[in-house]
């Protein structure tokens, strides 16, 4: 399962308030907040339109979200929220499993 970076303009009048489900919806698929309206992803979805186009229902027309896959070997962060490193490292971990079972199952 691929990891993605998403970083979001929420640009709703009433805030962060506005967005309660999307930030649920975030948590569901076990996103990790990395900075203020910036999220690490493990989840299913094989491409950055694919996981754009599930959170479509939960931000408005005027909100920007991007999303980049990311790969262990090109991933660094300088001042990140708390647990950053850990919460890679456990996803990162998982990927390496899996793709060493593949490999075995081959």
């Amino acid at each position: 399962m691929p990891i993605f970076f998403l970083s979001a303009d929420l640009n709703h009048e009433d805030g962060e308030a506005h967005y309660t489900a999307l930030f649920e919806e975030l948590k569901k698929m076990r996103g990790h907040r990395v900075m203020n309206h910036a999220f690490l992803v493990h989840v299913r979805t094989e491409s950055p339109k694919q996981l754009l186009e599930h959170l479509r229902p939960f931000h408005g027309e005027n909100d920007r979200l991007f999303a980049l896959r990311v790969h262990p070997a090109h991933s660094f962060y300088q001042h990140a929220y708390p647990r950053t490193n850990e919460w890679l490292d456990q996803h990162f971990k998982v990927d390496r499993a899996l793709a060493e079972r593949a490999d075995v199952d081959a």
